[in-house]
């Protein structure tokens, strides 16, 4: 990978494709170059934004899979008869849920 990819994330596909498009940008007529720069720069912008929210994306279902833990671990115990005594749980379901049926 040469100088001008070393601060990017990129596959060895993606430099070739990026490589391909500027080649075609440069081959344009002079009137047209500047407006296929432009789009080609506006893309980029669209695609780290893209990246940025994948990032943001994974680190949330990371947070959200963590408090999920205790609650498998709650429905674990339930499910192999460790916890028997459910009080709380079907008092909030008879108040709640009941009303459904009737």
């Amino acid at each position: 990978m040469d100088q001008h990819y070393k601060n990017f994330n990129m596959e060895p596909e993606e430099i070739d494709v990026d490589r391909k498009i500027i080649k075609v940008i440069d081959s344009l007529p002079e009137n047209l170059k500047p407006r296929f720069k432009a789009l080609y720069m506006n893309d980029n912008e669209r695609a780290v934004i893209g990246d940025k929210m994948d990032c943001e994306i994974e680190a949330l279902e990371k947070a959200i899979a963590l408090r999920k833990v205790p609650h498998h671990e709650e429905q674990e115990r339930i499910i192999k008869g460790e916890r028997t005594i459910f009080d709380s749980e079907v008092e909030i379901f008879d108040k709640t849920y009941i009303s459904l049926v009737n």
